[in-house]
């Protein structure tokens, strides 16, 4: 039922490639999972028609870059998206993606993932609201300014917000763990340090990441495309050939599986008449020949039906 609920959201140009995409889970045994994971999240995010495909693509990029199983990140984002979609405004494709990004950033340079990677992600932006004074404070004594937001209260997006972190590479080890700490909590802590420490180059690294393995699953989905189309056009291909040339070679051995098949038979009869004579040596050694002539021209036969099939 999700298959088919997800299929019907996709436009044609993405239904073979998503097909495709299910097919390769099906023989590895993980379709049913699969398809829970992507409906899952694409709820969270406010998927869309031909965003799903795609969504699908990033499952795949994120597992083959990050080891990171696509039910890992639907268990991280269900502790973040809320926060994601009202706080960041990360909704759509682009914010699925974005998502998947910082869950990957989390494990990698924070050793965070699942449910724990979920809520330390929300907690940096929970706790830096809840704690603006601790934030104005930090700007007036250090001059230092965490910009999350603009004047209007809009989030300016995460490679922003690397930005704003990046800045507290100015504090020494004690004091940036301490303002860390007081600031987004000792949850929240975990990953803000991770975030200081690796900066924008941190944050690009993983985009420039997700983005090659993206591009490269969609060639590899076109290029099956392509494959696809050929093996069809080969298979119709095929069929003509066993019209053309094996059914006229079929009516030309009928003769001969006809003669075959007498002989057999009043070699049959023979032997029935004559139980003594078809014990000496000499009449098995010419049964045994003659057995094994038409014996070996069926088999070449049975071959070439079943090569033709």
């Amino acid at each position: 039922t999700r298959f088919l609920w997800l299929y019907r959201g996709l436009g044609d140009v993405y239904k073979r490639q998503y097909l495709a995409n299910v097919t390769g889970a099906i023989r590895k045994g993980n379709a049913p999972k699969l398809a829970e994971d992507l409906g899952s999240y694409g709820k969270m995010f406010d998927l869309k028609g031909d965003e799903y495909m795609k969504a699908v693509n990033m499952f795949s990029a994120i597992k083959d870059r990050f080891n990171l199983e696509s039910s890992d990140l639907v268990e991280a984002s269900k502790y973040f998206f809320l926060t994601a979609k009202g706080t960041m405004n990360l909704r759509g494709l682009e914010g699925s993606m974005e998502t998947a990004k910082l869950m990957a950033f989390s494990k990698r340079f924070a050793g965070r993932e699942g449910s724990e990677a979920g809520t330390t992600l929300d907690a940096v932006i929970t706790q830096y609201v809840a704690h603006k004074k601790k934030v104005d404070e930090l700007a007036k004594e250090k001059g230092i300014k965490l910009e999350f937001f603009d004047a209007k209260g809009n989030f300016q997006g995460v490679e922003n917000m690397f930005v704003q972190f990046e800045k507290m590479k100015a504090l020494n080890p004690q004091e940036r763990a301490e303002r860390l700490n007081g600031i987004f909590g000792e949850q929240g802590a975990r990953i803000a340090g991770a975030m200081v420490e690796q900066g924008v180059a941190g944050w690009k690294s993983i985009t420039t990441e997700m983005q090659k393995a993206v591009e490269v699953q969609s060639l590899i989905n076109q290029k099956m495309e392509t494959y696809n189309a050929k093996k069809e056009a080969l298979s119709g291909s095929w069929e003509n050939l066993k019209a053309t040339a094996f059914t006229p070679l079929m009516d030309s051995t009928k003769g001969l599986l006809d003669r075959a098949n007498t002989m057999v038979a009043a070699m049959q009869k023979f032997s029935a008449e004559n139980p003594g004579l078809t014990k000496t040596l000499g009449t098995l050694a010419l049964y045994g020949s003659t057995a094994l002539v038409v014996y070996s021209g069926f088999k070449t036969l049975t071959t070439g039906v079943k090569l033709f099939r």
